[in-house]
């Protein structure tokens, strides 16, 4: 009888071993799968251009870089019409367009690779008619101009 009770107990801290055995194997292996999900991965994307489209599936921004070397980023409103469009060109200058609802530049400010600047408040026509310039020296000049630019209605200084 005692060969029978050793026997029986010997199973039962083999089974006790194995459950014991496959937890530490269930701890180990979740821990180390959590643990990639606290650390952030550094990761690159890279494209030639990036297009952000709305649930309907319409083109609402796009970051990309042109045939000619311009890198831009261009934001549409619901119909795809441009709204704003920032812009660095391949010489080095760059401009921030604001677009109204037909998609005329009302409002634009222009950096040039000289250095110099200039905001302007456009009519529908795309003509200014407030402009203000900054020579890379710093001299500011305010222009009114007519609706047709071809007068200047002031100018300072």
């Amino acid at each position: 009888m005692s060969a029978v009770l050793e026997r029986q107990n010997t199973a039962k801290w083999k089974k006790v071993r194995l459950k014991q055995a496959g937890l530490a194997l269930f701890v180990v292996i979740g821990l180390g799968s959590l643990s990639g999900l606290g650390t952030p991965k550094a990761r690159t994307v890279e494209a030639e251009k990036f297009v952000v489209r709305d649930k309907q599936g319409k083109e609402r921004a796009v970051l990309g870089v042109e045939n000619d070397g311009t890198v831009g980023l261009w934001l549409q409103d619901k119909e795809e019409g441009m709204r704003v469009a920032l812009d660095l060109f391949p010489e080095g200058s760059s401009d921030l367009g604001l677009h109204d609802r037909d998609g005329n530049v009302r409002a634009w400010l222009r950096v040039l690779d000289d250095g110099s600047a200039e905001l302007s408040m456009n009519r529908k026509t795309g003509k200014p008619s407030v402009m203000i310039r900054m020579s890379p020296a710093g001299e500011s000049t305010f222009i009114l101009f007519d609706a047709e630019l071809s007068k200047v209605l002031w100018k300072a200084p």
